[in-house]
């Protein structure tokens, strides 16, 4: 990975994008604006034709993977973010983080039907509800993937 001023530079290929970055508050808004570009004006996205609803159901799900990473990386470590379309029909995104505690959807409604009232902790909720499948795929020794994977 390419680096630049201390900081990695984002590598944008035709059908993948793959940044690595130390865990900030900024890097979800940055992982925004950056998806954004590769769905909407990549070589392959622009012949795909990815319409706005899928560019933006994609680009919610990858921030609270995101958010969520960095939520739960310890200060000074790292968080890659990658996106790699998969097939005319497919797109992969997920986040590594170092941590060594698993994901948990929190419940997004009560057992009356009410929404949970909470100001944070509803990310994989989200994600479960937009993404066609949402998984973890643990790295060794240390580390996990957090992806989904949408269709369109």
């Amino acid at each position: 990975m390419s680096e630049m001023n201390g900081l990695s530079a984002p590598i944008m290929e035709a059908n993948e994008l793959l940044w690595t970055k130390p865990a900030s508050e900024l890097v979800p808004g940055q992982v925004r604006a950056l998806l954004k570009a590769f769905l909407r004006e990549g070589q392959v996205a622009l012949h795909l034709g990815y319409t706005d609803d899928f560019v933006s159901d994609a680009v919610l799900v990858a921030v609270e993977l995101v958010t969520n990473a960095v939520a739960h990386t310890p200060g000074g470590e790292r968080v890659t973010f990658r996106a790699r379309i998969e097939s005319a029909h497919q797109l992969w995104a997920g986040v590594w983080d170092c941590s060594p505690r698993s994901p948990v959807a929190k419940p997004m409604f009560e057992t009356n039907g009410m929404p949970v009232l909470v100001e944070s902790g509803r990310g994989l909720g989200i994600a479960l509800a937009f993404a066609d499948e949402l998984n973890v795929t643990w790295t060794p020794p240390r580390g996990k993937w957090t992806w989904a994977r949408f269709s369109f």
